[in-house]
Parts: structure tokens; sequence; C-alpha cells
């Protein structure tokens, strides 16, 4: 996966990007803040159905949502200010200097198909969360393939209302070739 973005990074670069190194703070930070923003916003949304209807939703989306009933005031206010927090800090910092970045979409390649297992959340190790967060467009393109030919890929996250620049960094690197590039993989078996 490193390699895979290290290589996208290179290509940008190629195209006549300054790329930087940057530091951001701690995934966890991000998640933890997301979820309990999602959590509430989700239990306040689907409150009354959740309570009148609970098995229209699958087993994984209710206990998802369910966690919003257990939160206080207390924790959405301490969520929404470190949301503030941390969007400040991704714009006010990392792009008042940047016009975007580059980072994983995943720490691993996607998770196949037939490994879903219905009304259990897959175990994804996916790095969306920061710009749920923060509120940042973001535009998602493959990087490359792990050896089962399953993508990889990287966020390009642009200023707040910004999506024009994403897009353009997003056609430049798709033009210099990821537009026909497909993975190999094996002829399916006949059963």
């Amino acid at each position: 996966m490193i390699a895979s973005l290290d290589a996208a990074a290179q290509q940008v670069a190629g195209l006549g990007a300054v790329v930087d190194e940057i530091t951001l703070p701690d995934f966890e930070i991000f998640h933890s803040c997301g979820r309990v923003i999602a959590a509430a916003k989700a239990y306040a949304v689907h409150e009354q159905d959740l309570l009148t209807r609970p098995r229209d939703y699958g087993r994984n989306t209710y206990h998802r949502i369910m966690v919003g009933a257990t939160l206080s005031a207390a924790h959405l206010v301490q969520a929404l200010r470190l949301h503030r927090k941390l969007t400040s800090l991704l714009n006010g910092e990392v792009l008042r200097t940047h016009d975007a970045m580059i980072s994983a979409n995943g720490l691993a390649a996607a998770t196949r198909l037939d490994e879903f297992i219905p009304d259990v959340a897959p175990k994804t190790a996916l790095q969306t969360m920061p710009f749920n967060v923060t509120g940042n467009p973001v535009l998602t393109l493959p990087t490359g393939f792990s050896p089962d030919g399953l993508p990889l890929g990287m966020q390009i996250v642009g200023r707040a209302f910004d999506e024009a620049t994403v897009l353009r960094i997003g056609a430049a690197y798709e033009a210099a070739g990821w537009i026909h590039k497909r993975p190999t993989l094996e002829p399916p078996i006949a059963v």
C-alpha cells in the first residue's frame, strides 16, 4: 500500500506538483470524533423508526446507529469542539500552504465481495474519516492493485469548497495513464 501511494505521489510530482510530506493528528482522534458525531446524527434522524420498526434495519446498521442513544449532550458538544479544532488545523495550517493533499484511502486492499458477512461490518482499514469530520472535498482514485487484483487507492483532499482543484488534479492523474489500467485476474473456475 505504501509503495503504491509513494508511486502516486511521484507521478503527481512528475505532472508538476510540488510534493511535501505533512503530518496530521493521529487517525484515532479523527475517528473518535467522527463516530460520535455520526452516531448522534444518525440516531436523531432514525430514532422513531429504530424504536417502532427495528427489524427494518440490518443488524450492523442497527447496532451502529443505536450507539447514538447512549451519547450525552456533553459527548456531542466535546466532539463538535474537536471537529472545529481538526477542521481549523487542516484548513488553516496544512491547506493554507498547499493547494491539496493526498493520503491513503485505506491501509490495505479493498475487501473481496465474497468475504462480506451479511449484517456484520467488514474489518476494513479505511482512512476516510478525517475528511468526513472536516468536510473537505475528496476524490478517491486507484493507485495500484494488490497481488490478488484488488484495488488500492489514494484520496486527493482539497481546501474547503475547492472541488475544482481536486477534480483537476484527479483528471491530470488519470490522464497520465490510470484511466486505462486494469488488474490481471485469473479466469473464473467453471463449476
